[in-house]
């Protein structure tokens, strides 16, 4: 989004590769758990308790599963809208490991509240260890945040009707979220919602690109590697076009490859 108003985005690779998936898994999950009385949930849903018990592909397999049709199409639009234009900037690889990154945050942030609970709240502790968590929602809201520090300037129609700058909305679904996490975490307030989920995709997100850098390359961010100074690359793109012989070798008498 450029201005207020919407436009669709063109679909990518990627994008389309987490929807289709998402509605597959859903049919191979309902019809599993309708007609085979196969736990599919339990299994590769996330929870805290199996997680710790060795069931580490939960990390990974709770982000395909969804709770209905209405969850995952809900999740699919969210990925449609806001995946295609990250994809066409970082590039299928990278989107999705961001995607992936997020969606793993969240549960570890799950798995980290559980552990202290135990000794705390113990009541809370049996909810957050024993229900699985399935959905996309960890990783969406990686993407939301990315949006708001990336396209922060941009404005979006909330509810398709009131205009707001994305970095605006993005604080204001992270404050609900922190809201959430804190004050509805059983089954009796929380309706089965994961808070703690979007909290930790969000705090992934934004910590994630905060060590990356925009472009995901360690360009502009606190780690990875660094950019050069335009003195060093001049000096190191004169090391590749002189012919000299002590110009072949770098700093520590290496060759000098230029990329």
């Amino acid at each position: 989004m450029t201005s207020v108003g919407f436009h669709p985005p063109k679909i990518t690779p990627g994008v389309k590769f987490l929807i289709l998936s998402m509605l597959i898994v859903l049919v191979v999950q309902t019809s599993f758990e309708r007609f085979a009385d196969f736990p599919v949930a339990s299994l590769f849903g996330f929870s805290p308790e199996r997680f710790i018990s060795g069931s580490i592909w939960q990390l990974f397999t709770y982000q395909f599963l969804h709770g209905s049709l209405t969850h995952a199409l809900f999740n699919g639009i969210f990925v449609y809208m806001l995946g295609s234009e990250f994809e066409r900037r970082w590039g299928t690889k990278k989107f999705l490991q961001f995607y992936f990154i997020c969606g793993i945050g969240g549960a570890i942030l799950q798995f980290i509240v559980w552990l202290a609970s135990l000794y705390i709240f113990p009541n809370v502790a049996d909810y957050l260890g024993q229900i699985p968590i399935v959905g996309a929602s960890g990783a969406i809201y990686g993407l939301l945040v990315a949006f708001g520090m990336l396209f922060g300037e941009n404005y979006v129609l909330v509810f398709f009707v009131l205009p707001m700058k994305a970095k605006h909305f993005v604080w204001i679904i992270s404050f609900i979220a922190l809201f959430s996490a804190v004050f509805y975490t059983n089954t009796k307030e929380g309706g089965g919602v994961a808070h703690l989920v979007h909290l930790g995709g969000l705090a992934t997100g934004a910590l994630y690109l905060w060590w990356k850098g925009p472009n995901l390359d360690g360009g502009g961010g606190r780690g990875g590697k660094k950019r050069m100074s335009q003195e060093e690359v001049r000096r190191r793109l004169s090391l590749v076009v002189n012919n000299e012989t002590e110009s072949k070798v770098g700093d520590r008498g290496m060759p000098i490859t230029w990329n």
